[in-house]
């Protein structure tokens, strides 16, 4: 079986994908996200808040048009 590290295909952060881009979220915190199997920290993806929710539902609003 091939030992595959998954740090081969994923960033070390995300930001809010909205509007067919990757934005920071408006207050700049973060979550870490970490592999269930064994606890690694895998990347830190922006936490949204209100205002990124409400840009995210215009975006698709918008779009759904």
């Amino acid at each position: 079986m091939a030992n595959i590290n998954v740090r081969d295909y994923i960033d070390e952060s995300y930001g809010l994908f909205i509007n067919n881009k990757f934005h920071k979220s408006e207050s700049g915190e973060t979550l870490t996200v970490s592999n269930p199997a064994n606890g690694e920290e895998l990347a830190q993806v922006a936490k949204a808040g209100k205002g990124d929710v409400d840009k995210a539902v215009t975006a698709a609003t918008e779009a759904f048009d």
